[in-house]
């Protein structure tokens, strides 16, 4: 078993496993790379749990030691280094940039988590998923974009552009409605794409289990590919949101974000730069861009 088929039989069973096991279960899906490098008691300490539940899941998988467990992990950090040139065909996103030699070491190393957010993030992109989720929006009577507290400035972006190219996209909440107001008609024909990176927001938790319930289509942009057990959006966007700062850095969901818009944009052709030319018609009528005199 690759380090792939691992973590798709933990994603696959994570729902049945009890809390400890669900939350090793979740590092070494969040975090292969560490996985493959630290050892047993240091990973315990970063998942936060026991020693003994590692190994438990070990034996729960088929593997007969933890070291057997992660030995298919160890390969993963050169993996994920070449699957950018491998999915786009291109010269590769991990290639270092060229930084000017600068005496501001703090302001180098902002830079530099901020560069590894974006690329990893845009690695991991597959274009067949890309591909199915503009399907579904393009399908859908109604795409409602959800975020909360700091992800509410990414989903009002992304329902800025969206609704331009595709006029089913809504923004939910809009001003002071909670986000039940407004999916209080959602169903099988709405597609619901939430934004949320943890500490996951409690409204947005909430609001994915009611448009499950009703059948609606999820799409999520987070950080991990497991949010919640019981959750199971239909497509997975994730974005490494380490910041240069203490709190997260959302450089690497906006550029994601943006391939998604592009495609949108793509697929809806004509009829898309239509209404963005419509848009930006009205706007000039109404001076709403600033414009020097004389």
């Amino acid at each position: 078993m690759d380090a792939a088929e691992v973590i798709a039989r933990l994603r696959e069973n994570i729902a049945q496993y009890s809390p400890g096991l669900q939350r090793a279960a979740k590092y070494i899906i969040d975090h292969p790379a560490a996985f493959a490098l630290d050892p047993i008691r240091e990973t315990a300490r970063a998942a936060g749990v026991s020693t003994y539940s590692l190994v438990r899941l070990a034996d729960a998988l088929g593997f007969e030691s933890f070291d057997a467990l992660r030995e298919p992990f160890r390969d993963t950090i050169r993996e994920i280094a070449d699957s950018a040139e491998g999915v786009w065909g291109g010269e590769g996103l991990s290639r270092p940039m060229a930084l000017p030699a600068s005496d501001h070491a703090r302001l180098s190393e902002a830079i530099s988590v901020t560069r590894d957010n974006l690329e990893k993030s845009l690695a991991q992109l597959r274009p067949e998923r890309l591909h199915a989720a503009v399907a579904h929006m393009r399908a859908a009577r109604r795409v409602y974009v959800m975020g909360y507290r700091a992800a509410m400035s990414a989903a009002y972006y992304f329902h800025y552009i969206g609704r331009m190219a595709l006029p089913e996209v809504v923004l939910a909440p809009r001003q002071a409605n909670t986000a039940v107001d407004e999916l209080m008609e959602i169903d099988a024909r709405d597609v619901l794409f939430a934004i949320t990176f943890s500490p996951y927001s409690k409204e947005t938790i909430e609001a994915c289990h009611f448009a499950q319930e009703r059948g609606a289509r999820m799409i999520f942009l987070t950080d991990s590919p497991v949010v919640t057990p019981d959750l199971v959006p239909d497509i997975i966007f994730t974005a490494r949101v380490k910041g240069a700062h203490p709190l997260a850095s959302f450089t690497a969901a906006l550029g994601v974000m943006d391939l998604i818009l592009a495609e949108l944009i793509h697929e809806e052709g004509e009829a898309a730069r239509a209404r963005i030319a419509a848009y930006e018609a009205l706007r000039d009528r109404f001076s709403a861009y600033w414009r020097r005199q004389g």
